[in-house]
């Protein structure tokens, strides 16, 4: 098993469900496109809500390593999976929204500084 996928695993297994599975829900979800402004520059993510008046469960979705966009394409080949954005649609199908965000540098993100310079804790 790669790492990266290693870690989406942890990730997905970490959510807790209640004991009896929530149904599906049919009606589609509502997509908010955001931008947060922090230095050294500008992140921007997708948070997508079920539909629903009730509170819901949110899960944080974060890219792997590379320049891995907010929908799990990288800029590296021409392969695009949107691995996070079908994971992100799946758990909306069940009443859990989602956040996921580009990392700095890549898609809708900016950075000031130098991307080889750019740290986790950034």
């Amino acid at each position: 098993m790669s790492r990266i996928a290693g870690v989406a695993l942890f990730a997905l297994s970490a959510i807790v469900l209640p004991a009896e599975a929530p149904a599906q829900v049919a009606v589609a979800p509502q997509a908010e496109e955001l931008t947060i402004a922090r230095a050294p520059g500008v992140l921007a993510g997708t948070l997508l809500v079920p539909a629903s008046s009730q509170p819901r469960p949110l899960v944080l979705l974060v890219a792997g390593s590379g320049p891995t966009d907010r929908d799990g394409n990288s800029s590296i080949g021409q392969l695009r999976p949107n691995s996070l954005r079908q994971i992100a649609e799946s758990l909306a199908s069940f009443g859990i929204a989602s956040l996921r965000f580009d990392k700095r540098g890549v898609g809708g993100s900016r950075s000031s500084a130098p991307l080889a310079m750019t740290t986790v804790g950034d």
